[in-house]
Order: structure tokens, then C-alpha cells, then sequence
């Protein structure tokens, strides 16, 4: 039987965590969802998701220092970590470059497409 690739989304903002579930399970993808870095850090121990899209503002402990605690387990050294913030670009890509693999902003105010990038 096939397995769905997994990615864990952890984001404090509902609507944001709500629109990345419904948008990647259409695409055939496993969702889970953590809106704090404890449940977050638990979850991705516990299910070993092949992707995790992480929030850099998170209300408990900051998404840089979750990305450290998850590099730190043995089974998520390798797992793909893609830091997505509202936060001003300056500050969030200069802390975010040690512990991740892609550094998206979303300084956006309104909804924008997402495509690929031209090769």
C-alpha cells in the first residue's frame, strides 16, 4: 500500500494552519496541524512527517529555537524544515538560516497565488 507523504504544519495562526491543510490535502498529502512548538515537537517525534512547515512566531517558543529541538532528534535530523513567517524579512530570514532548509516570507496582506518558480 502507497503512503501519503506527510507534512506537519505548525502555526499558531488558525486560518493560516485551516488554509495549508485544506490546500495540501487536495493535493494528496497528510496534514497534521500544531498551533505551538511543544504539541509541534511531540507531534513530529511522534509521526516523523517528511516535511515540516514551520512558523517562526509561535506563542510558546519561537520557531528557531523548535527548529534546534527537532534537528536534535536522531529521526528528524534530516527532515526537510521550511520556516513560513509574517514576521519583517530582515529579522526572520537572518534567524532562521542555521536551523533551516527553505525560508519562505508571507509578507502579504491578501491571498496570493503560488506557483513554481521558472526554471
Amino acid at each position: 500500500m502507497h503512503r501519503m507523504p506527510s507534512i506537519l504544519v505548525i502555526d499558531d495562526n488558525s486560518e493560516h494552519l485551516e488554509l495549508v491543510r485544506r490546500v495540501l490535502t487536495v493535493r494528496g498529502y497528510s496534514v497534521l496541524v500544531a498551533s505551538e512548538a511543544e504539541t509541534g515537537l511531540q507531534m513530529a517525534i511522534d509521526s516523523r512527517p517528511d516535511l515540516i512547515l514551520l512558523d517562526l512566531g509561535l506563542p510558546d517558543v519561537d520557531g528557531q529555537t523548535l527548529a534546534g529541538w527537532l534537528r536534535r532528534v536522531p529521526a528528524l535530523a534530516h527532515t526537510l524544515i521550511v520556516a513560513c513567517t509574517a514576521w519583517p524579512l530582515k529579522a526572520s530570514s537572518s534567524r532562521s538560516a542555521a536551523s533551516m532548509a527553505v525560508f519562505v516570507w508571507r509578507g502579504l496582506t491578501a491571498p496570493a497565488s503560488v506557483r513554481r518558480p521558472a526554471v
